[in-house]
């Protein structure tokens, strides 16, 4: 892995991750989430050491976690509570590695890419299929999740009309951050999954979204997404898909690592699949077109849009 010396990047990632447990541990994330608070206030109402907050707090600002305002210090990320489901889901990581496979309950896309993180890519997205899709687009968005990228789109053409589709057990999440955001009248719901439910009938959609999902199947289950999402589109519809392409035989990047590792949390079979594999799987499965696009993140993200051809 290229990039900084290895010491380094061990010393920063063991240091960060202290700092953020560290955080999570004392409420120190909870507290900021609040609103603002100077840093000695905060340290006495959580019965912490003056110097070891203030400390804390700096460590917490270099990672972009908080920043100082008038008021005091106040949390980033809009949700604090993002971040500790975050750092919860992450614990179960020894045992994802000692058993080769998630342990318990698989944590949700929306836990390991939360809001905060994935709103610059999704925004990059909409803005780079905007144009492609038209004024008033029909859109399928399969395993919506928290809609995050389907809402960007949303918020760019108001015109359109998305279909989300989700497990049952995740639906009412969907529809929730769909309320909150004040889009309930250009998404309609079905329940379903990769392989199962009812997305609508076969060619009425403009647009098919799937976020992460083929990483998470193995070969066999991602060619039959990529060959329902084919069927769902309308002859010269697009297709498009967010993910983290595997590396083609070289090392990989830290981040790729990292994701790779993260899969382990979420599937038994997830893999980063290489951009060579993904232009295999879509030629045979009928599309045409295909064009990467790099995306901003922390991770390296790629959407790859391909056309249904007319």
């Amino acid at each position: 892995m290229g990039g900084a010396p290895l010491s380094t990047v061990v010393a920063q990632a063991v240091a960060a991750a202290a700092a953020l447990t560290a955080a999570e541990d004392l409420g120190v994330l909870a507290a900021l989430g609040q609103g603002p608070v100077e840093p000695l206030r905060l340290a006495d109402r959580l019965a912490l050491g003056r110097e070891g907050t203030v400390r804390l707090l700096q460590a917490l600002a270099g990672l972009g976690i908080v920043r100082e305002v008038d008021k005091g210090w106040l949390a980033v990320p809009p949700c604090p509570e993002e971040l500790t489901r975050l750092l919860i889901a992450w614990r179960g990581l020894t045992e994802a590695v000692r058993r080769g496979r998630p342990a318990g309950e698989p944590p949700s896309g929306e836990v390991l890419q939360p809001t905060f993180l994935t709103a610059p890519a999704a925004a990059q997205v909409a803005e780079l299929l905007a144009d492609t899709v038209g004024e008033a687009p029909q859109v399928l968005h399969v395993a919506a999740g928290g809609a995050v990228w389907s809402l960007a789109l949303a918020a760019r053409r108001p015109l359109c009309r998305v279909t989300a589709v989700e497990l049952p057990a995740a639906l009412p999440a969907t529809r929730r951050a769909v309320e909150a955001a004040g889009r309930s009248a250009q998404f309609t719901y079905r329940e379903g999954g990769p392989e199962s439910g009812d997305w609508g009938p076969d060619g009425s959609y403009d647009l098919a979204l799937s976020v992460g999902l083929c990483s998470l199947l193995d070969a066999g289950g991602a060619r039959r997404l990529l060959r329902r999402l084919h069927r769902a589109l309308r002859p010269g519809g697009t297709l498009a898909l967010v993910e983290v392409l595997g590396d083609e035989g070289t090392s990989p990047s830290v981040a790729a690592a990292l994701h790779a590792l993260e899969l382990l949390l979420r599937s038994v079979a997830g893999r980063d699949v290489p951009f060579s594999t993904y232009a295999g799987w879509l030629h045979q499965e009928g599309f045409e077109l295909l064009i990467p696009h790099a995306l901003e993140g922390r991770a390296p993200l790629t959407l790859l849009t391909a056309r249904r051809p007319r």
